[in-house]
């Protein structure tokens, strides 16, 4: 999957969980707060080229403003065949 095409899917999945959980900026970050946690969504380069995406959580709003942000799962663009398949699989692991 090419760069583009990852960065294309971080956006809708931005939007996508906008609509389910309010939403904030944090340091020039979308941030969401899911009730258990502040969640911000990056996309990681790797030296290959490809770009994952990882679910990077801060246990509170204070500790989000520091950057305090812990690694969550990453998500592997051949993993999925759609940003359906890849929303959903973030979702579950965020409601958990």
């Amino acid at each position: 999957m090419e760069v583009k095409k990852m960065i294309d899917y971080r956006k809708e999945i931005e939007d996508r969980l906008a609509t389910r959980f309010d939403s904030v900026v944090i340091n020039n970050q979308i941030c969401f707060d899911t009730n258990n946690a502040i969640i911000h969504v990056d996309a990681i380069p790797y030296d290959d080229g490809v770009h994952n995406i990882v679910i990077e959580y801060a246990d509170t709003l204070e500790d989000a403003k520091n950057n305090a942000f812990e690694d969550g799962n990453q998500y592997y663009p051949y993993d999925f065949s759609s940003v359906d398949d890849m929303y959903f699989a973030i979702l579950k692991e965020i409601t958990m």
